[in-house]
């Protein structure tokens, strides 16, 4: 590894992170590409973070400690302000990435000179770290869909990112009130607005562990309000447009306010829209297609996940507009799609690592 230029500098804050945290760091260090600065920021802690940091010899490892918590915006704002490499990769303190991680995304940078955002599908990992399944949630869809989708819902999972580190430098993660715990939201939206273009790659290659104690289980309701601002804001000054405040908390998480009327508004909202996309940036005829099958997706898994919080009535609806929406199945991605979900369920497809 070249200590002055590294092809990567990989950043992982960490804050208490002991319970997960050698597997995390090994996870990285096992890479098949070898060619980075791994830079892990203690910021604050109080467990053994420090002495496990402080147990591996790697050269590759440049250890920095926030001698009180910064925070994470903080935080990450001094890891990117540090960073020597080419690229940021993020990772966090309690996920596992694939080996072959990083290799497959140099290979896309290398591949296609126009990305600046690198991202990946990623496994589900149970908080015990015994079993994962897919995100049932998570679909691919066309590079230029993904810029507007994403003013709805987070496309790109952090801890996935590879990142052309000249734009992290020059935009880094907003520091103030309104996007706190939802820094990657905005900071995505921010370089889509800036015509950045991102690249997912199809093959898992994270670990994403769902922990209790991560901020979005802990965070979740503030981060939902905060998204709808922000959503709200975007689309009006962007676009113009506004959109019903129920249906975007029900597009956003508020699954308790789903009906059957709510449903119908959230289809005619996100059609009308497409359009006002279509209108601005004259789409082509793929990207308004993908845009379509997000949206039957979304409002789909939507349903899925409110019908088992709302009262009788409203479960009625919500089996009422799915029935209504019997044509999609015309559509052969989205029956694909469906299949692949159903089979999920049916399967259990929980393996044990």
């Amino acid at each position: 590894m070249n200590k002055l230029n590294p092809t990567i500098s990989v950043l992982m804050p960490v804050y208490n992170g002991e319970k997960y945290l050698k597997e995390a760091i090994n996870s990285i260090l096992n890479q098949s590409f070898k060619d980075f600065e791994f830079i892990i920021i203690n910021d604050g802690s109080t467990d053994s973070t420090e002495e496990i940091i402080l147990s591996y010899t790697d050269p590759r490892i440049v250890y920095v400690k926030n001698e009180v918590n910064l925070h994470l915006i903080k935080t990450l704002n001094k890891g990117i302000d540090l960073s020597k490499g080419k690229y940021i990769a993020r990772m966090d303190a309690d996920d596992i990435s694939i080996q072959n991680r990083f290799e497959q995304q140099i290979k896309i940078f290398n591949q296609y000179t126009e990305v600046d955002i690198v991202n990946c599908q990623y496994f589900l990992l149970t908080a015990d770290g015994k079993s994962y399944r897919n995100d049932r949630t998570s679909i691919i869809i066309n590079t230029e869909a993904v810029k507007y989708i994403s003013i709805f819902q987070t496309m790109i999972q952090h801890p996935t990112v590879m990142i052309k580190a000249e734009l992290m430098k020059l935009n880094k993660y907003k520091d103030n009130e309104d996007v706190k715990h939802i820094e990657d939201f905005e900071l995505w939206n921010r370089l889509f607005e800036n015509k950045c273009n991102s690249y997912i790659i199809e093959e898992h290659l994270l670990f994403y562990r769902v922990n209790p104690a991560s901020i979005n289980n802990t965070k979740g309701a503030e981060q939902n309000l905060k998204m709808n601002k922000l959503t709200e804001n975007i689309l009006s000054n962007q676009y113009n447009f506004k959109i019903n405040q129920n249906a975007l908390k029900l597009l956003q998480g508020d699954f308790n306010t789903c009906s059957y009327n709510l449903l119908k508004k959230i289809d005619f909202t996100l059609i009308c829209f497409f359009k006002e996309v279509n209108k601005k940036h004259s789409i082509s005829v793929k990207v308004f297609n993908d845009m379509l099958f997000w949206q039957k997706h979304k409002i789909f898994t939507v349903c899925i996940k409110s019908i088992s919080k709302v009262n009788f009535v409203n479960k009625l609806g919500i089996i009422m507009f799915l029935v209504s929406k019997i044509l999609w199945l015309k559509d052969a991605r989205w029956r694909a799609k469906l299949k692949e979900i159903i089979l999920d369920f049916r399967n259990l497809q929980i393996v044990a690592l």
